[in-house]
């Protein structure tokens, strides 16, 4: 009888819980699937199958109905999210988690039951929300940072969920809307502006629109235009050649004095 990793073994209790499950690279949060926690099921079958390819693999949970909601607190780069925590379950905001899981970083995880809402995070105050569209490392997952596996603190069944909208309202108050100062006695007024000397009501001048220059003409009539802009000499009509009304009637007369070609007798005598 093969025994089986303890990565894979949780994600066969988490997939019986109806968490959907997934492997992630050895020591590390990157997943080692191809679509990431869109290849995140319940399936024991691939479950077995992606650990017997990687028995080393991480374990995480995708985020979200039907997967839980996840409270994350940091604790690196010199910033807490345990007071933010304390400040929201005073409010009652983040009490009763199903689970309390503690990070490799000294944070933690509260798990909580999932629903629709999207992750975010609150930089200022050290903590995340993980919810659809997220994941989360599971234990016994390790760190290769650390070298520190992800525990469970405690464990209660529970069906309380967190309000992720409400939790940021109360830790990111909205700033009250303040005047803008006045200036004090003492301080110099700037002068106003006056209108332009062009008009005696003080109003300032009109802006003259900007005229586009012509384009498709030719180079000297194009710059006659832009100078003198509305005035420009009239297109003059093609002239036609008229033909007076008894060219049919008029002798052919020979040219130099020579006779046509291929005329009678009494038209040659005619001419001449």
């Amino acid at each position: 009888m093969t025994t089986r990793p303890p990565a894979e073994h949780a994600a066969h209790r988490y997939a019986d819980a109806g968490w959907p499950v997934f492997p992630c690279r050895p020591g590390s949060k990157l997943p080692a699937t191809e679509h990431g926690f869109h290849d995140a099921t319940t399936s024991h079958r691939q479950i077995a199958r992606w650990w017997s390819a990687q028995p080393e693999a991480n374990l995480a949970i995708a985020t979200g109905d039907p997967g839980p909601d996840v409270l994350d607190v940091d604790l690196k780069d010199g910033r807490s999210g345990y007071a933010a925590l304390a400040q929201a379950r005073r409010a009652g905001l983040a009490a009763h988690p199903r689970a309390v899981i503690r990070t490799p970083s000294g944070g933690a995880h509260l798990y909580y039951r999932g629903t629709s809402q999207r992750s975010g995070t609150i930089p200022a105050a050290a903590l995340d929300f993980r919810g659809q569209g997220g994941y989360v490392l599971a234990p016994p997952s390790l760190s290769a940072e650390t070298g520190r596996p992800y525990e469970v603190i405690s464990h209660q069944p529970s069906d309380a969920t967190v309000d992720w909208e409400a939790v940021r309202r109360h830790l990111t108050p909205a700033r009250e809307h303040q005047p803008p100062a006045r200036p004090g006695p003492g301080a110099a007024e700037r002068p106003r502006e006056v209108g332009s000397p062009g008009r005696m009501d003080g109003r300032p001048a009109r802006r003259q629109p900007q005229r586009r220059p012509v384009l498709g003409l030719r180079p000297r009539l194009r710059s006659r235009r832009l100078q003198r802009p509305g005035r420009h000499r009239p297109r003059r009509p093609r002239s036609r050649a008229v033909r007076p009304r008894d060219h049919r009637h008029r002798p052919l007369r020979p040219p130099h004095g020579r006779p046509p070609f291929r005329t009678s007798p009494a038209t040659r005598s005619r001419l001449t």
